[in-house]
């Protein structure tokens, strides 16, 4: 029984110590008014709660902690601020419903955010447009479950009078759920309806004129956690990874239109006559037919004219111009 209690303890004595080795790190993240060892010891309590974690690279695992303190929300799932969720061999921090709201007050801008589920049998209605309005009756009732869920809504009002409102059915967030990379993590299976309160509640937030670096940054490494590449938050990554696209997109254009631009002979250069401009003849090879064409524009002698009706230019060259006198020169008599 020892033997296998020492088995268990291994892998928690190996993260335990390399957290803390590596203090220093996590002290230059926080704030200055946070101890770094009661944060440490705090993250170290997660992962016990989390044994899975372990199987996580120690690596990736320090990594996620250290996202956490950078975006200064505390791993603890009853706080419900940030958690670390294993995917794969690798630990990706995740920010939760109550660290979304945490960095919205802390803009100093909001009035008040927040999100609800509505169960079925409660009133709630809402409207877009021009003269919006939600309104919801909650029961409470004893009972209730994840499957009794119909609609999340998150509303956000600024203390300039902005005010902002998002409703999604429980088949849109079970959506968002299906195409997490873990949709079967313990942040959705234990607290699903935490979980569609903070999808919502990223959508409202979005729509804010100001948004604090630490919210937009949480936001980001938290969507790029669970959806990898599909969801990047911040405007930066986003332009980037669409900068990359464009330039790609041009190039295979480039490429595709110099093989087709390419100039292709006319029909009157293959065959050796003068073109349509009735421009010079181009050097091909004679034609191998007996038609007698004109040595002038190529066409056939019968109908091109140009012996029956000489320019004006053969015309001028025909003219003895010794006998034009020049100009106010007197005629010998």
């Amino acid at each position: 029984m020892t033997e296998e209690k020492s088995l268990d303890l291994r892998p928690l004595d190996k993260v335990r110590s390399y957290l803390f080795q590596n203090k220093k790190s996590i002290e230059s993240l926080l704030p200055s008014t946070e101890n770094p060892v009661q944060y440490l010891a705090q993250a170290f309590n997660f992962v016990c709660q989390n044994p899975v974690l372990t199987q996580c690279s120690i690596e990736s695992l320090f990594q996620a902690v250290k996202d956490a303190a950078q975006s200064n929300l505390a791993l603890n799932g009853y706080m419900g601020e940030a958690y670390i969720i294993k995917y794969g061999n690798q630990a990706k921090f995740q920010i939760g419903y109550k660290g979304i709201l945490k960095h919205i007050y802390n803009t100093g801008d909001v009035t008040y955010a927040y999100a609800n589920p509505v169960y079925k049998g409660e009133h709630f209605k809402y409207q877009y447009g021009t003269n919006e309005y939600l309104e919801h009756i909650p029961e409470g009732r004893e009972g209730d479950t994840d499957a009794d869920i119909l609609y999340f809504y998150g509303i956000l009002k600024l203390k300039d009078g902005y005010t902002a409102f998002k409703v999604m059915t429980k088949d849109e967030i079970d959506k968002v759920r299906r195409i997490s990379k873990c949709p079967n993590s313990p942040a959705w299976t234990n607290f699903y309806p935490s979980m569609g309160c903070k999808s919502v509640l990223i959508r409202v937030a979005n729509t804010m004129k100001k948004a604090t670096k630490e919210l937009r940054e949480s936001i980001s490494i938290d969507q790029e956690a669970e959806f990898g590449s599909l969801n990047p938050s911040t405007s930066e990554r986003l332009e980037d990874k669409t900068a990359k696209m464009t330039k790609a997109l041009s190039e295979r254009l480039g490429a595709q239109q110099s093989q087709t631009s390419e100039p292709r002979a006319n029909s009157s250069e293959e065959i050796g006559i003068k073109s349509l401009k009735k421009e010079k003849v181009i050097d091909a090879e004679p034609m191998q037919d007996d038609i007698e064409r004109c040595p002038d524009c190529g066409y056939e002698v019968s109908v091109c004219g140009c012996r029956k009706q000489p320019s004006k230019e053969k015309e001028i060259e025909q003219i003895d111009y010794t006998k034009i006198p020049y100009p106010g020169k007197k005629k010998e008599k």
